[in-house]
């Protein structure tokens, strides 16, 4: 499997927000921690170059985000009511 790859331009309303809001805003569910995680990986680039959470987008520029593999969901077992280790009720 390759890696999960974004790419984006900025427009107009993007020039001189951070680099890890601008990611924020573009990819859903990610947070902006961590895309403060991604930049500080070395994930993000702007123009091809590593960017920094703090650097400020500018018009134009192109944004390209390595988010890795996918990953997959794996189901967890449920717990049973003879293992559990929450207090019964007596009454």
């Amino acid at each position: 499997m390759s890696a999960r790859r974004a790419e984006f331009v900025a427009r107009d309303e993007d020039g001189g927000k951070r680099l890890d809001k601008f990611v924020n805003e573009r990819i859903a569910d990610l947070g902006r921690h961590r895309a403060a995680e991604l930049c500080a990986a070395g994930h993000v680039r702007i123009d091809g170059k590593r960017g920094k959470k703090s650097a400020l987008v500018t018009v134009g520029a192109t944004i390209t985000v390595e988010l890795g593999e996918p990953e997959f969901l794996a189901a967890e077992p449920r717990a049973s009511a003879r293992g559990s280790s929450r207090a019964r009720r007596t009454s």
